[in-house]
């Protein structure tokens, strides 16, 4: 089977990880400043309007993006490694026709539904919510093209995020500066800059689909049908289960303990995600549909990804521990009680991290039969828990589901890649074995990471086979 292996992984890797991580602290230092400039700058009355017009938008949104987008990125990456160009172009149209007929739609839909919304609850509302539509439709069409740049492996408009913040913030203040700031000002303000990274990204995209697809021809016949057939059953059973029970834990804490108990399990929960952001997880799913064609390559990756995760999710979660303590008691007092939570949350980072990495080599792999099926399992699991536990050990039991929900994900994906795919096997002692290889790599990230022209240039892609 054709591969591209002419590129390094590890340096790709290693880069679009290094980026990644500085690119969601730039982003969340945006975002802390442009909440508080909002927050200092409209009425108490605004503010709440602004986030459920932000709530409704969430929900729009959710309605153009998931379901098959995992699978799609993952088919159209193997078929462009293996040099199917007309596959790829063809899956890429269609997949791309699709969403975009289904964002407008769902733009067309709040734009003018805004009327009816503005008719039942505030006939200021209505202009409101027709700007809002704008942060439906902006962010809808910039998805597809992040699914393609993830498909071709392109960092072209890698860190776009970034012009979108930069620009709300400057413009929110300009706004400001002019005569204060209305509720229509904050979304335009927020459309604008959508708009502006939309026309960014989208320069780089059609570039990119030029340098892949011109002269190539799409294959005959509809490609898009056949992998919702393949996959529709269990993509769509997770979607909609994952859709239906998202937020249920909290709803069990607060019918078996208190609404108190919500704001601090929330707390210790929102401070765990913060610290699993820090585990780089984001460009293994990128890269592994490129090496899926050389099974020997993939299972040495297999086995260094797992050993590197426990390192590296031990690593953040020993760093965390250190830190969550002092800013607890120091900056927010009133969460010291969920302290003890925080730390028992903190021990499931290792397993996060090897969860993480082998979900990506089944995507790869095409198992979303598995992942649906292990979804399900698990809201039973939990809500035994809950029903069972929670009177008892209170918010330790909520702790627990997690620890069983990633023990259980790493056990089961364990069992059955090894069984399925007998090279993708590691051994226990690997984990706690420092091999030859293991102080070359760290050796050769050393050298990298205090290369200044490291940090400039981006790495090669993968050289695309010819059709």
């Amino acid at each position: 089977m054709a591969r591209a292996p002419t590129y390094s992984f590890r340096e790709t890797l290693l880069w679009g990880e290094s980026r990644g991580q500085i690119i969601h602290l730039i982003l969340r230092g945006l975002g802390i400043a442009s909440s508080f400039f909002i927050l200092a700058t409209v009425s108490v009355y605004l503010y709440g309007l602004y986030q459920l017009i932000l709530t409704a938008v969430a929900v729009a949104v959710h309605l153009t993006s998931g379901l098959f987008d995992e699978a799609v990125t993952n088919d159209l990456a193997r078929a462009t490694a293996e040099g199917k160009r007309k596959d790829a172009k063809r899956l890429a149209a269609e997949y791309i026709g699709a969403k975009t007929i289904i964002a407008f739609a769902v733009w067309a839909l709040v734009f003018f539904g805004a009327e009816l919304i503005a008719r039942y609850y505030d006939q200021d509302i209505g202009g409101s919510v027709r700007i809002a539509s704008f942060l439906v439709l902006f962010p809808a069409l910039r998805t597809m093209q992040v699914l393609f740049f993830r498909a071709t492996v392109s960092f072209a408009a890698f860190g776009a995020e970034i012009i979108a913040e930069t620009t709300r913030l400057g413009l929110l203040v300009a706004l400001w500066w002019q005569g204060g700031l209305t509720l229509g000002e904050v979304l335009w303000a927020g459309a604008i800059a959508s708009g502006v990274t939309l026309a960014y990204t989208s320069f780089y995209f059609f570039r990119r689909w030029r340098e892949l697809f011109t002269g190539i021809a799409p294959s005959a016949g509809w490609i898009l049908p056949g992998l919702i057939r393949r996959y529709g059953v269990w993509v769509l059973t997770r979607y909609a289960v994952s859709r239906a029970a998202k937020g249920i834990d909290v709803w069990y804490v607060r019918v078996f303990l208190n609404t108190e108990a919500v704001g601090l399990y929330a707390f210790a929960v929102n401070l765990l995600t913060i610290f699993q952001g820090f585990v780089p997880t984001a460009m293994l799913g990128v890269l592994l549909p490129w090496e899926a064609g050389d099974r020997g390559r993939l299972a040495i990756i297999y086995r260094r990804m797992l050993k590197y995760g426990v390192w590296v999710g031990t690593a953040v979660a020993l760093g965390a521990a250190l830190v969550a303590p002092p800013i607890i008691y120091f900056a927010m007092p009133k969460y010291e009680p969920a302290l003890p939570l925080v730390l028992l949350l903190l021990t499931t980072l290792p397993l996060y991290a090897v969860y993480k990495y082998q979900k990506s080599f089944l995507v790869t792999l095409r198992e979303q039969e598995l992942l649906a099926k292990r979804f399900l399992s698990e809201i039973a699991i939990n809500a035994v828990i809950a029903f069972t536990l929670l009177p008892l050990l209170k918010l330790y039991a909520m702790a627990l589901t997690f620890l069983v929900d990633y023990g259980g994900r790493v056990g089961l994906y364990t069992y059955y890649l090894r069984r399925r795919y007998p090279e993708l096997t590691v051994r226990f002692r690997d984990f706690f074995t420092v091999s030859r290889e293991d102080r070359d790599l760290f050796r050769a990230v050393v050298a990298s990471v205090l290369k200044p022209r490291w940090w400039i240039r981006r790495p090669a892609n993968p050289r695309i086979p010819q059709p």
